[in-house]
């Protein structure tokens, strides 16, 4: 499980656990794909507006496109699995594939961040801050229960950004590229934690219906066996109030059927 960014509990297993995460992040990541898409489109629509005089328009133009271009197969894939059941297996080639797929839609913007700074233009570059940090906080909270979707986008998106920030060489852009990796940090600890809580939130509810068959299980052992014996078994409950007998014992006084609470 390397591509798990905490580790599973040993005395877990890690099968049934895995692939339980794996089911309700392929869920999730259909059900989020309108909306990352829908989103990169609108938004990189507006910042191109935003950009337009005094950025080359070819330039952004060409940097537009790239977001249709990277929009074409998610709507695909979510056209072709949008109405399907919830899987009971998953692979981890899916979730990598999803991982290359944040990546590619985190490229355009990690490329406008980059070519588009401009320190001059104040506006502009207080523009391209926002952006980033509206973009990223929406994704960690949509997809954090896919943390390494979420830290992918984060870390490709701000790293340029802080970079140009650095490249400045003065206090000010300094100590913003530096609240902006704190900023980047907070977010990386907000997923793995909500990570965390989904394994355990996991484990407990596989806990607990294991605990059910197991109960079931035992139940039905015990009536057969009962059913079996030619003893008269009679049992109460800590109230005195009979909840279980076998058939051996129906014609018993002690026995009525409408006393029974199984």
């Amino acid at each position: 499980m390397s591509w798990l960014p905490v580790e599973l509990d040993p005395t877990q297993s890690h099968t049934e656990v895995a692939m339980q995460i794996r089911v309700r992040q392929a869920v999730e990541l259909t059900r989020q794909l309108p909306i990352t898409v829908g989103g990169n489109l609108s938004l990189s629509a507006l910042t191109t507006v935003v950009l337009w005089d005094t950025v080359p328009p070819v330039l952004i133009l060409v940097w537009l496109s790239l977001f249709w271009l990277t929009a074409v197969p998610g709507v695909r894939q979510w056209i072709k699995y949008r109405s399907a059941p919830a899987p009971e297996r998953i692979s981890d080639a899916l979730i990598w594939r999803a991982v290359i797929y944040s990546l590619v839609v985190a490229a355009p913007w990690a490329l406008g961040n980059w070519l588009f700074f401009d320190a001059t233009a104040h506006g502009n570059e207080i523009f391209l801050i926002f952006v980033t940090g509206g973009l990223t906080a929406g994704v960690v909270t949509s997809l954090a229960i896919v943390p390494m979707v979420s830290l992918v986008f984060v870390a490709v998106i701000t790293a340029p950004l802080s970079l140009r920030l650095l490249l400045e060489n003065d206090t000010q852009h300094a100590v913003m590229a530096i609240m902006l990796v704190i900023y980047a940090g907070f977010l990386s600890t907000f997923v793995i934690n909500g990570y965390r809580r989904l394994i355990s939130d996991i484990k407990l509810e596989i806990e607990k219906h294991n605990l059910q068959e197991n109960l079931s299980q035992t139940y039905r052992r015990l009536t057969q066996a009962m059913q079996r014996t030619s003893d008269i078994i009679i049992l109460f409950d800590a109230n005195e109030r009979l909840v279980l007998g076998n058939a051996q014992q129906s014609g018993s006084v002690l026995f009525r059927q409408e006393n029974l609470h199984i």
